[in-house]
This record gives structure tokens, sequence and C-alpha cells, in this order.
């Protein structure tokens, strides 16, 4: 193995070990995981694409178990937890370009993992991510759940 790689297994192991912790964590109700955002967001959505894609994402995310909202909110903390990773490892500013490298590696294939493991792709993930981002709805939703 090479020594320069350590630090982003590291970091790609311990952020999966947090997602793995969280995984079936999820309150189970009545129906299917994502009818109250279907309910309360999509009605909301003018744009039909974007209804389109919510609804391969949150069919996609159903058969998981998974809510929309938990989607984010672990795609965040997997972000996060490679985040802190990488400023232990490299806490000094004169190591910030080492810690940009191996902070965004180790996200990239965490998330590819997490993506994988969930049967989503890297399209509809980046669109779940930018729809929390943007829409009001999206957000208060999830911010209220």
């Amino acid at each position: 193995m090479n020594t320069t790689d350590q630090p982003v297994k590291t970091i790609i192991v311990a952020a999966f070990l947090i997602m793995l912790t969280m995984t079936g964590c999820e309150n189970k109700k009545a129906g299917l995981p994502n009818d109250p955002f279907r309910e309360a967001v999509i009605p909301k959505i003018t744009d039909q694409l974007n209804v389109h894609k919510f609804d391969t994402l949150l069919i996609n995310l159903d058969k998981k178990g998974i809510s929309y909202c938990h989607f984010v909110q672990r795609l965040s903390e997997l972000e996060d937890s490679c985040y802190d990773v990488a400023k232990r490892k490299y806490p000094d500013p004169e190591n910030e370009e080492d810690f940009v490298k191996k902070n965004l590696q180790a996200f990239k294939e965490a998330e590819s993992i997490y993506l994988t493991e969930v049967n989503i792709t890297l399209e509809l993930s980046r669109f779940a991510t930018s729809e929390y981002g943007s829409d009001q709805h999206v957000r208060s939703f999830c911010n209220n759940h």
C-alpha cells in the first residue's frame, strides 16, 4: 500500500463507519418513508422535470426504507465526517493543499460507496442536495421532520 493513500483510506473507513451506524435508525411509520414528503412538497413543485426526478429518487429511497430528508442529512454528515478526519490529519495551514485533496478524494469515494448501497445515481444525489439547498419548501419540510 502506498503510504500517501493511508490518510484517504482512514478518512473513508471513519466516514463509512459513521454512515453504517446510522443505517436503519429511521422511524418506521405506516406507508412509505417518503409519503409525507410526496403529500407536502411535490404538489408545490411547478417544474415537471423536477417532479419526475423526485419521483425516481423517492421510489428508490422508499425501496431502501430511507426518507429524502434522511438521505440528504446522511450525505451532509458523510461530508462533515470526511472533513473532520482530514482536518485532524492535516491541521496546519501549510498542509491545506493536501487537506483539500484528501478530503475531496475521501468524500468522493465514501459517497460512491453510500450511493451504491442505496442504489442512487450521482446525478440524482446531486439533484437531491441541490433541491434541498435551493427550494424553500423542501428545506422547510426537512427542517420540520
